[in-house]
């Protein structure tokens, strides 16, 4: 187990409208690592991933979205790190 401050989950925020519904997710994560989701309030969800001051957008607002489809690139270029039927919410914690 590392003591390494920088590893591990090493921060998660997010923010709120005033109606309640997330607008941000960010998630902050190993050395340098981060992902965010960002919600507008028309229901378009973005999804960012990336280290430090670099990375990736792709729209989620969709089943066949960008993130779909890079999702898919990733899965093929990458198949020993493929995870399929992966339970859903295992060891469910409380709800932010």
């Amino acid at each position: 187990m590392s003591t390494d401050p920088k590893s591990g989950i090493r921060d998660i925020s997010f923010q709120r409208r005033t109606d309640g519904t997330f607008k941000k997710v960010r998630i902050v994560f190993g050395p340098h690592h981060f992902l965010e989701l960002h919600a507008e309030a028309d229901g378009k969800v973005d999804f960012w991933l990336g280290a430090t001051h670099h990375g990736f957008r792709a729209d989620a607002t969709e089943v066949e979205s960008e993130l779909y489809k890079i999702l898919e690139a990733v899965r093929a270029q990458f198949p020993e790190n493929i995870l399929d039927h992966t339970p859903f919410w295992e060891g469910r914690t409380r709800s932010l």
